[in-house]
């Protein structure tokens, strides 16, 4: 009996841990993807700005949506807050949360703040 009872403790031990590594890896690998997801959104979207595609400021959010949709893989819900945006000045900044589920049935939140200014430089100045 002595020995059933030692197996049954070092097998909750053993669960317990399992959670523990599984909820931390998914902690990280979820806030890897978002942060990626986000930069390469504002990114890609400053480039269109660059080259001219985006006319308006509503545009400019909707462009940046569709980037972020096509860059987050996993299934989780996104809030995206537009905290500004400006065409004309080349300003855009963005704060995404995401709400997803650990695998022990938790809700786990992350946010990620991302703010790109376009810069023009001028052909023949130098910066210095």
């Amino acid at each position: 009996m002595r020995y059933v009872m030692f197996g049954a403790m070092c097998f909750l031990v053993f669960l317990f841990s399992l959670e523990m590594i599984l909820t931390v890896n998914a902690r990280n690998s979820r806030k890897d993807e978002l942060n990626q997801a986000v930069t390469l959104a504002v990114s890609n979207t400053m480039e269109k700005l660059a080259k001219g595609k985006i006319n308006g400021a509503e545009e400019l959010e909707e462009v940046f949506r569709e980037q972020l949709d096509q860059l987050v893989n996993s299934e989780t819900q996104l809030t995206v807050e537009i905290l500004a945006k400006d065409v004309e000045k080349g300003l855009l900044s963005v704060n995404v949360e995401e709400v997803f589920v650990y695998p022990g049935g938790k809700t786990g939140r992350l946010a990620v703040c991302k703010t790109a200014i376009l810069d023009e430089t001028v052909p023949g100045e130098e910066g210095g």
